[in-house]
């Protein structure tokens, strides 16, 4: 009986935290296609009439269109320099033997407790000084940095548990340093791929501090910031907000879905030794 009351309550708690967790997409979407005057006549109730031109008029409004392929540039952009670099740098801290390597992970680690804030200014002049301001490139390079850390110590920890025996076959095979990496352990590593596409991908897609301080032309935004638009000093319009929302927030959702079954492999990933 314990162990049925056990499984029971466990049941209960997972519906209450998928609940907790599914309402704000579903008060998102039930706003989308309602008026100003409905969300807040009734901000949590079903619309009487959906207004699905809510979706065509905020797009238009806020050139979705042009935020879209900014956000999709940048992220696709920045998640592969973080994949490709990581990599490379996880490699030899896991693989090689050499003084100081210990040093190396703690410092590339340490970049996790890094504030976003304290590094503005000097990035905001360092882009400056080197023309960049206004360009997604001081988008890219500053998401790739901040998300190395996490990356090389997924990769890291993977990398260290794969059989030595396996890096010795390859050897004998001829394989080098970065075709044992290309060919053998990059393929291997698809879980860990998989939970940093998610991650970073997120990340990106989402940021907002960065975007805003460095890319101030109308045109080259990515989506956050681009959604501004449907805020004045004086008012602002709900219903396209929320509508922009939502579709701001599918092509996440879409990541994570097509890749869910390498996100729980990736994080566990060098976590129990063979």
């Amino acid at each position: 009986m314990n162990d049925k009351a056990f499984d029971l309550l466990s049941r209960l708690l997972l519906v209450l935290i998928l609940l907790v967790s599914i309402f704000p997409f579903y008060w998102m979407l039930a706003n989308s296609v309602k008026s100003d005057m409905d969300i807040f006549a009734d901000p949590l109730g079903l619309p009487a009439e959906a207004q699905f031109a809510n979706y065509l008029v905020a797009w238009a409004q806020a050139d979705l269109g042009s935020a879209f392929i900014n956000s999709a540039i940048a992220t696709g952009t920045a998640v592969t320099l973080i994949v490709v670099t990581g990599a490379l740098a996880a490699y030899p801290l896991a693989r090689m033997r050499f003084r100081g390597r210990t040093f190396f992970l703690i410092l590339f680690t340490a970049g996790l407790i890094v504030a976003h804030e304290v590094v503005l200014i000097p990035l905001f002049n360092l882009f400056n000084t080197l023309g960049l301001l206004n360009s997604l490139w001081s988008v890219i390079l500053t998401n790739s940095a901040f998300g190395l850390p996490l990356t090389i110590f997924l990769f890291w920890q993977f990398f260290r548990d794969v059989p030595l025996e396996l890096e010795e076959a390859a050897r004998i095979d001829g394989c080098g340093s970065l075709d044992f990496l290309w060919r053998i352990l990059l393929p291997l590593s698809k879980p860990v791929i998989g939970s940093v596409i998610i991650f970073q991908g997120l990340f990106t897609w989402n940021e907002y501090l960065f975007a805003l301080t460095f890319l101030r032309e109308r045109g080259g935004k990515t989506l956050p910031v681009q959604l501004q638009v449907f805020f004045s000093d004086y008012s602002t319009n709900w219903a396209l907000l929320f509508a922009a929302l939502v579709m701001a927030t599918l092509p996440v959702i879409v990541l994570y879905l097509s890749m869910q079954r390498s996100f729980v492999k990736g994080l566990t990933a060098g976590a129990v030794k063979g």
